[in-house]
């Protein structure tokens, strides 16, 4: 018998039991015991219940069970349009989903993670537009730095969702956001160089504007990178340095970002003694073109505080701390409130 033809029986077994009032507790025998039961392996009857989750009949709590939705109290919802995948907007969404969880609220989601390429817009558009059609969903929250590129993105603000982020662009009248604190991140990557005695630090902005973004002045100011760049400039300021000169930062395809990069680390006088790149996964790539050009910085710094800073791809590095789990409770009480009674909440980065 296959697992997937195992898997169904579990699941019409659970079915019928729910049905026939067979767990007047409404709580359901654990993954173990019916795994005991049907002489399978756990992970066949995981993706039983997995199945009576996405159905909303039940949903799953840290510490107690598996529990049955009954109609007199309906499972509550929350729609995400989001990034959701990777290593840090997949532990943002991780702890969502537990937050939600332990709440009794069921997650819609749908990863817009790669809606830049043609290749996935289909399927994403596909999968947002199944989404709005959901009819108990009144909790919405959106990205905040995708919003305008997503498909439906009018019929998505009619709905007046909660922002998630930082905005690419100008941000919607009257709505209201979780956003990370990136001025405070630039701020954090400046005072660990200068506090090491670094005297020539450089900041890299590896997924810079674009020319459009960059020359709107009511949008870009509300850009990451431009939050960034503030932070940085203000605590260099602060020392009595002109920000101008250890700042790189170039709205270019990524093949003339690196190339800028091998003539920077090629070039003793231009070489910095310090490093803070606007990401871990920007850092690595700094890294390794350093490499190449056998130029070693004493202190790197980056964000997100993901595997690559702790060696994924071989090297290890400083790394800026935005917490999931505050964002994901942040999300989770804000998306919760009266419209009128929501305000910008700001994640504070640690170091």
């Amino acid at each position: 018998m296959e697992k997937g033809e195992k898997s169904e029986i579990i699941l019409e077994y659970l079915r019928n039991g729910i049905k026939a009032g067979k767990w007047d507790n409404s709580l359901l025998p654990k993954e173990l015991e019916l795994a005991e039961k049907f002489g399978v392996a756990r992970g066949t009857v995981r993706r039983a219940f997995e199945h009576l989750v996405n159905d909303g009949v039940v949903i799953r709590r840290k510490h107690t069970g598996t529990v049955i939705c009954r109609k007199d109290n309906p499972q509550k919802c929350i729609c995400s349009i989001m990034r959701s995948s990777g290593h840090f907007y997949g532990e943002i969404f991780r702890s969502l989903q537990n937050v939600c969880s332990e709440n009794s609220y069921r997650l819609h989601s749908v990863d817009v993670y790669g809606y830049d390429k043609p290749k996935m817009r289909k399927s994403i558009r596909r999968s947002v537009n199944s989404l709005l059609a959901i009819p108990e969903v009144d909790k919405f929250i959106l990205d905040g730095y995708l919003f305008k590129s997503i498909p439906m993105a009018e019929e998505i603000l009619k709905r007046k969702p909660l922002f998630f982020d930082f905005f690419d662009s100008s941000r919607p009248n009257g709505l209201t956001g979780v956003m990370i604190d990136y001025t405070e991140v630039g701020r954090l990557g400046a005072k660990y160089l200068l506090e090491n005695g670094c005297k020539h630090p450089l900041l890299i902005i590896g997924d810079g504007p674009t020319v459009i973004q960059r020359y709107n002045p009511q949008g870009f100011s509300q850009h990451k990178s431009k939050k960034i760049i503030n932070g940085f400039s203000e605590i260099l300021r602060e020392n009595g340095m002109d920000p101008d000169l250890y700042i790189f930062s170039a709205p270019l395809r990524k093949k003339y970002l690196f190339e800028h990069l091998y003539e920077i680390f090629s070039w003793p006088p231009s070489c910095p003694d310090g490093i803070f790149a606007d990401s871990d996964v920007g850092m690595e790539q700094v890294l390794r073109i350093a490499g190449e050009c056998g130029y070693n910085p004493k202190y790197t710094i980056g964000c997100y505080d993901t595997p690559w800073s702790k060696g994924e791809s071989g090297f290890y590095f400083k790394s800026i701390i935005i917490p999931p789990a505050e964002c994901a409770k942040a999300l989770f009480e804000q998306v919760n409130l009266p419209l009128e009674l929501r305000k910008d909440v700001y994640i504070k980065p640690l170091l």
